[in-house]
């Protein structure tokens, strides 16, 4: 019987802080297979990038910008389709508040509260 992919989700994000990559520290195998998850790993990532722990909000930060990119076509190893693409990408990033996981926790649960609204708009699309 295969596995929950919800329960994935979960896990990855119970594991978001192990093993992190020597040379990346912003980096964890979680991190990397959350990216891969899409829409359905957004809602758990904006719960942590309330976290109070700088690592933990900045892997989810990486997480949620590597769901955002490749929706906007980026492939690990190839990049954007094109300039637009990428173009596109950042600017959907600074529509939705331009979260920095170091920034105040105000300007933090703005961007939160802007990518929850933008959540519940890219699922109504899909």
């Amino acid at each position: 019987m295969p596995s929950d992919p919800n329960d994935d989700i979960e896990m990855l994000i119970r594991r978001i802080d192990d093993d992190p990559d020597p040379l990346h520290a912003d980096v964890t195998p979680a991190v990397r297979a959350l990216g891969a998850q899409g829409l359905a790993a957004v809602a758990p990532l904006l719960d942590l990038l309330a976290s109070g722990g700088d690592d933990t909000r900045l892997r989810a930060q990486r997480a949620l910008e590597a769901i955002v990119a490749a929706r906007h076509g980026f492939r690990a190893g190839q990049g954007f389709p094109s300039r637009a693409a990428e173009d596109a990408m950042r600017a959907e990033w600074q529509a939705n508040g331009a979260y920095d996981y170091a920034a105040d926790p105000q300007a933090r649960a703005a961007a939160i509260a802007k990518w929850r609204a933008w959540l519940e708009s890219a699922k109504r699309r899909s």
